[in-house]
């Protein structure tokens, strides 16, 4: 028995997960985007006159501290890698598990619907950590900011999973129904 009736208040539950998973590809594009730019950022690919004030690899200055900045740029390019090829990443994992799942609502495919769930429930939970970690160790202005921001995008990220689970379960209940039926 489905958990949802409806997707998103009232359309089937097959175009709701749709939609999602169209959202989710396009989502999964800028993903990908995103993390090639850090990455040609990062190996200086891009000129520098180019990006932002913010993206610049500040120039070196000559007295003293040098080592200390060269080693402070040597940092940032090392987390501009990390968060390029962490996009780059979930960019890629995003669109295959996208891709499933457009093609499992075409197909009617119940199986192909289950690594988006394995994967967003995965994703939930680690917004849960996150946001329980960002509200500790933040002090109280600040996670309280956090709170209000969490609370509503972890709802909202759990009611599209509870579209898929539906739509799975409506689909599993179809196939047992179709068994009894040639049994």
């Amino acid at each position: 028995m489905a958990l949802l009736q409806r997707g998103c208040f009232c359309c089937e539950l097959r175009t709701c997960v749709r939609i999602q998973a169209w959202l989710g590809l396009l989502g999964a594009i800028l993903n990908i985007a995103l993390g090639v730019l850090l990455l040609a950022i990062m190996a200086d690919l891009i000129p520098q006159e180019h990006l932002p004030e913010q993206l610049r690899t500040p120039r070196l200055p000559s007295n003293s501290r040098r080592a200390a900045v060269a080693a402070a740029i040597r940092t940032m390019k090392i987390q501009q890698a990390l968060g390029g090829a962490i996009a780059l990443l979930n960019g890629l994992i995003n669109l295959a598990i996208d891709i499933a799942l457009i093609y499992g609502c075409k197909k009617e495919n119940r199986r192909l619907l289950m690594p988006a769930l394995i994967w967003f429930a995965f994703g939930l939970l680690f917004m849960v950590v996150m946001s329980i970690v960002a509200i500790i160790t933040t002090p109280v202005k600040i996670a309280a900011i956090v709170a209000l921001g969490s609370v509503p995008m972890l709802g909202l990220s759990l009611y599209f999973w509870l579209h898929i689970l539906s739509y799975y379960l409506e689909l599993r209940e179809e196939d047992r129904e179709l068994k009894r039926q040639t049994l």
